[in-house]
């Protein structure tokens, strides 16, 4: 299929009598338009507004996202398109209309200075808007200087309290800097905010990442996080990246995830109410964080109960669990993940029996497991695969770096998952 709809290449008469009969002729003038000219491509928007064929063979495989860099430092925006056929790149920043993403790179300072603010406010964004977007992606940055202004003086003074300091022995020792926030740092967040809904007001996911670990005592970007959060009713992915974003959270009121993606190297055990909260919801789970056990998500530690997730398809982990087998929580007669269609376990197998595998033999399509002796005895011992008791799985990934035996044993292995795998 051609990149281009033909519709693009309509003469301008009957561009005119389609926009006529939508929109009414009094809102565009088509006197004297070449199909070479900046009006005729300015028509095209209308057009495709209205071209079921456009959207069915054009919108839906092409016109994917706008993005958008806001820094402190800069005195506009900078943009780009990405997944979008070169032609209609061609009409600049009209094809925010047609965008169905929104990428914003977010330079933290920007925003609580009221710079972000006023780039989105200027030409040419100002009044303009995403109609078409569904899904906000921001990520969270730091300035070029990096994290240095975050600093604290002292861990336990929060940003109020912080003064510089004056002993300037003290200083040439222990090298200290602080951000001084502005006094409407508050006030701009919220605008910042409400312009964010202005430019997209359609939008139903929101995506909040970052890779800097911002510190404790900035209770602003803790507002921003929740006002952002606020723009939908219901949240498909809350971070990604080595970050700290979970202690923004409202844990107690965020519910029903769809999505989540986190790689945590701390406040790991902190996330696992955010998703006990979600069994009903969750579809995809992706989990790398270093000092928590999966098996917290298959119990409630208040009630004892055990919790099922039917919505789940995709369950990563590369949680590495209690190391001790005999500590493992042995889960009998329940089935947490009844329609997982792909499962990745990239650590130890986190359970001391088959609990990850019960009621998903019929729908696992795709397996990547990391083995050890005892992985593979587990295994055995509860006849997880027999040659025929994955039917639909088509793709096997073992990782054997661990497991010290023969050639012979690990085809054994192999060859019992069934005649599906490849």
């Amino acid at each position: 299929m051609s990149e281009h709809s033909p519709l693009q290449f309509l003469p301008p008469h009957v561009v005119k009598l389609i926009v006529d009969h939508v929109a009414g002729s009094s809102r565009l003038q088509f006197d004297g338009i070449t199909t070479d000219s900046e009006e005729y491509r300015e028509l095209l928007i209308p057009l495709l507004w209205v071209c079921h064929n456009f959207r069915a063979f054009v919108h839906q495989r092409f016109c994917r996202g706008y993005a958008l860099t806001l820094e402190n430092d800069r005195d506009r925006a900078e943009t780009r398109h990405y997944s979008w056929p070169r032609r209609f790149k061609e009409l600049g920043y009209l094809t925010h209309f047609l965008a169905k993403e929104l990428r914003v790179k977010l330079d933290i300072k920007s925003v609580y200075s009221g710079k972000a603010l006023r780039l989105l406010s200027d030409a040419p964004y100002e009044g303009h808007s995403f109609p078409l977007v569904r899904k906000l992606r921001f990520e969270l940055t730091s300035d070029s200087d990096g994290n240095h202004y975050w600093e604290p003086v002292c861990d336990d003074l929060r940003h109020d309290e912080l003064e510089p300091e004056s002993d300037a022995d003290d200083d040439a020792a222990t090298p200290k800097s602080h951000y001084v926030y502005p006094p409407d740092t508050a006030a701009n967040i919220a605008a910042f905010v409400q312009r964010i809904k202005q430019m997209a007001p359609a939008v139903s996911e929101i995506d909040v990442s970052t890779y800097y670990i911002f510190p404790d005592f900035d209770d602003h970007i803790l507002d921003l996080v929740r006002q952002l959060f606020g723009v939908v009713e219901k949240y498909t992915v809350i971070s990604r990246g080595n970050c700290s974003m979970v202690m923004y959270l409202d844990l107690e009121t965020i519910r029903d995830l769809v999505h989540l993606e986190c790689s945590l190297d701390r406040y790991s055990n902190d996330l696992m109410p955010l998703i006990r909260h979600s069994t009903q919801t969750l579809q995809f789970l992706d989990l790398d964080m270093d000092d928590v056990d999966i098996t917290g998500a298959v119990r409630d530690p208040d009630s004892g109960a055990y919790l099922e997730y039917p919505c789940l398809h995709t369950l990563i982990t590369r949680s590495p669990p209690d190391p001790r087998p005999s500590q493992r929580a042995v889960f009998k007669d329940i089935v947490p993940f009844p329609r997982l269609l792909r499962l990745s376990v990239l650590s130890n197998y986190p359970f001391g029996d088959d609990v990850l595998f019960r009621g998903n033999a019929g729908t696992l399509e795709y397996l990547e497991l990391r083995l050890l002796p005892e992985t593979i005895s587990m295994l055995k011992k509860y006849r997880v695969f027999t040659p025929t008791s994955h039917p639909n799985l088509k793709c096997v990934k073992l990782d054997l770096t661990y497991v010290f035996a023969t050639v012979a044993e690990y085809m054994q292995f192999f060859l019992s998952i069934g005649p599906g795998a490849s």
